[in-house]
């Protein structure tokens, strides 16, 4: 499958492996341990075009929309 290094994933767990999303796309890895806080989640998702997420985040149409 051919890689679309313009294609955004957000993956929300640092310990995730992300062979095969970066197959697909260009990862943008939550790196610390636990979970992003609602403002770190808001500017990391800038840009992006999906999420793999994990944990208590709230996904809502705030967090879609941007």
């Amino acid at each position: 499958m051919a890689t679309n290094k313009n294609f955004k994933i957000l993956v929300t767990l640092s310990n995730l492996p992300t062979d095969k999303l970066r197959e697909i796309g260009t990862v943008v890895q939550w790196n610390e341990l636990g979970n992003p806080t609602r403002q770190e989640l808001l500017d990391l998702v800038k840009d992006c075009d999906a999420i793999y997420c994990h944990g208590p985040n709230k996904i809502d149409k705030e967090l879609l929309d941007i």
